[in-house]
């Protein structure tokens, strides 16, 4: 049926730019507006507005486009949650965000969500599965050229691609675990992270023998590391996936650079990402890979109380969690004595000069004051 319109659309806007001039009869002398007679019109025909007759099938066009790849999205981002609805409830005893509500959450025609709690040692999940905007592509070419132009100055970000995303935040466990930052990521992601995520800036980059050479650790503390790959459950359920597998980050801290203090809150949870290769076709493996995704999400999650550190370990994500805050509450105070500084000078500037040598002389002379009192 698509097919069928853009053949039709198109081959309307190539009869009407590519017309025989030789075959077209000349005006007669009816047809021109005589200047002199200005209440007599020629005659108009639909050749008269070739132009405007393009533009509004163009714009037919994207319209019919958009709504059919829409409703494309919506159907893909149904048949994957269907497919994960059984391991969803299996897992959880609320899948959506409530009673009598659909659990897919349609965010926008390129992103679907949903919710999912009521499980021990998980305070609650969010999924996102992201798509390519099929729907508008008109729009994404334009963000391409955009991004291409002006690269160095656009903050980087992960290419558009079908993927999906999860967000599991810890829950209360019965047994205290000193938080951290470890993640797996995939080497052409890994720029991108380190540049944009703050808690990834905690770590240190190594390899495993344990991972492709596609991956890398990235790990506060060898043992940390250690610990969470010897997680039964862990390294089998996550073999399945590695190959679409992004990211996966276990953090407490902010993953946005905290401007202030009150922006810097540490909340224990998983990130994840990984993509699809066909969402088009969803096949079992696909949903497989998701499956075992999740399963090595949930095997962190009731193994918290594995991590327990040695005194001098703990010491050190302590302290290093502590002169993260500092460095921020700092940055914080120095943007705040600019901002007031530069609102200072703004308002004597538009003073008078009279009243502006009174208040440079009273500024002088505190100056002098401070320096007799350090001598």
């Amino acid at each position: 049926m698509n097919q069928r319109w853009l053949l039709s659309v198109l081959a309307f806007i190539y009869g009407a730019l590519a017309e025989d001039e030789s075959t077209e009869e000349p005006y007669t002398e009816e047809e021109f507006v005589d200047a002199e007679k200005p209440g007599m019109l020629r005659k108009v025909s639909w050749q008269d507005f070739k132009i405007e007759l393009v533009i509004l099938s163009l714009f037919a066009l994207y319209v019919i486009s958009f709504v059919t790849k829409k409703r494309k999205n919506a159907d893909f981002a149904s048949r994957w949650y269907n497919s994960l609805q059984s391991m969803f409830r299996s897992q959880f005893a609320q899948y959506g965000p409530g009673r009598n509500m659909s659990p897919i959450i349609d965010v926008s025609p390129t992103e679907y969500s949903s919710y999912l709690t009521g499980r021990v040692n998980v305070k609650n999940v969010y999924t996102t599965l992201q798509l390519f905007p099929r729907q508008d592509l008109f729009t994404y070419g334009i963000n391409q050229l955009v991004e291409i132009v002006l690269g160095n100055v656009m903050s980087p970000v992960l290419p558009v691609a079908d993927r999906f995303q999860v967000l599991l935040n810890l829950g209360n466990h019965s047994k205290p675990w000193q938080p951290f930052v470890f993640a797996i990521v995939r080497k052409d992601c890994m720029r991108i992270l380190r540049e944009t995520r703050f808690d990834l800036s905690f770590t240190r980059i190594s390899s495993h023998p344990s991972l492709p050479e596609t991956h890398v650790l990235m790990s506060e503390n060898l043992e940390c590391t250690e610990r969470v790959l010897n997680l039964p459950q862990f390294l089998p359920s996550l073999q399945s996936c590695l190959k679409n597998l992004e990211y996966l980050i276990i953090t407490d801290q902010p993953s946005a650079p905290p401007a202030n203090e009150k922006e810097y809150v540490e909340q224990p949870r998983i990130d994840a990402s990984m993509r699809v290769d066909n969402v088009a076709s969803i096949s079992e493996l696909q949903t497989l890979q998701a499956s075992d995704l999740f399963t090595a999400l949930l095997s962190i999650a009731d193994n918290t109380s594995k991590f327990q550190w040695r005194p001098e370990i703990t010491r050190k994500l302590t302290s290093s969690r502590k002169l993260a805050l500092e460095e921020v509450v700092h940055a914080s105070a120095a943007k705040k004595a600019a901002k007031s500084k530069k609102s200072t000078t703004s308002d004597i500037n538009n003073l008078p000069e009279a009243e502006q040598k009174k208040r440079m002389d009273r500024e002088r002379q505190r100056k002098i004051k401070k320096r007799g009192k350090r001598v």
